[in-house]
């Protein structure tokens, strides 16, 4: 994964830009749920570390009860 100017980041042939929350692949926009790109924003700037589950709902889902099957659905869209 490297960081890119008009992009801010490549992970493989997909261009994240976090500005305007979109995710390019091979120039082909991508639609992700809110939630899951936040999840995958949550991933890449913690990246080269651990999250366990718990860290990880209460950073997007905050103060929100939700089940895992709501993390389970974001990282199968990832």
């Amino acid at each position: 994964m490297s960081a890119l100017k008009e992009f801010d980041y490549r992970i493989g042939n997909a261009l994240v830009n976090l500005s305007a929350r979109t995710v390019r692949r091979n120039g082909e926009a991508l639609r992700l749920r809110p939630k899951s790109f936040e999840l995958l924003v949550f991933l890449l700037r913690r990246r080269g570390s651990i999250a366990t589950k718990d860290e990880i709902l209460r950073e997007i889902w905050p103060g929100v009860a939700v089940t895992e099957n709501s993390l389970v659905k974001c990282v199968r869209e990832l």
